[in-house]
């Protein structure tokens, strides 16, 4: 039996490599993926709540592409299983993983602010 690893919440050398070693282009794509994604959160949660199966499957869709970007692998592993289970009108599942999507954008940000690249 195989399992997973755990995820990285922040790989930000991997990141800052990726953009070719340009870390205040890091930063500001980081701090701009932290200003956004409460909004897209917070429209998640009252999709799931109104049942809204497709709409939160775009916005965990949109939350994983964004936290790809920036090489935060929990969070985007909870987001893809969030639009695999709206995608397959699971709400059950999809509320279950609400959770956890939040402790995984909380874990990212407690990471950020680790690095001085977002202080609020």
């Amino acid at each position: 039996m195989s399992f997973d690893a755990p995820a990285v919440v922040f790989d930000s050398d991997g990141f800052v490599k990726r953009l070719q070693g340009d870390e205040n282009l890091a930063r500001e794509v980081v701090v701009a993926l932290c200003a956004s994604t409460p909004e897209l959160v917070e429209q998640l949660t009252k999709s799931v709540a109104a049942g809204e199966l497709s709409l939160s499957a775009r916005y965990a869709h949109t939350i994983k592409g964004a936290a790809a970007n920036v090489n935060a692998e929990a969070l985007r592993r909870i987001a893809s299983d969030m639009e695999q289970a709206g995608r397959a009108n699971d709400r059950e599942q999809v509320a279950m993983l609400m959770p956890q999507l939040r402790s995984a954008f909380d874990d990212l940000m407690n990471a950020v602010r680790q690095l001085g690249w977002v202080v609020s």
